[in-house]
């Protein structure tokens, strides 16, 4: 077998385990439920960490769906659609914000 196969059989490995691992990563995040506890603001990205303005806000007892988690250093950012179809992020704190699922409570 020549050394072009062999490389491109490894590319496929590899990026066959990295699409099965993201896939993994995207269930266990919607397998999980999150609670409002009081009233919380929704942003429209992650990555401003609440020094944004919010785009809207969520209430307790609001139906929400877990798109996506991202973890950082000092935070935990929710990505939630809510059942009007709006979605954005929530940056996560135990006194509003809850998450539930896997056998784990957040």
């Amino acid at each position: 077998m020549s050394a072009v196969f062999k490389l491109a059989g490894l590319f496929l490995l590899i990026g066959s385990s990295l699409l099965a691992w993201l896939a993994w990563d995207i269930h266990l995040d919607r397998s999980k439920e999150v609670r409002i506890l009081k009233t919380t603001a929704l942003y429209e990205s992650w990555e401003s960490l609440g020094g944004q303005e919010s785009a809207s806000t969520v209430e307790p007892g609001e139906n929400l769906k877990i798109e996506r988690i991202r973890y950082g250093k000092d935070y935990m950012a929710i990505k939630v659609a809510k059942d009007n179809g709006l979605s954005g992020w929530l940056i996560y704190s135990s006194d509003s914000v809850e998450v539930q699922g896997n056998g784990k409570t957040n």
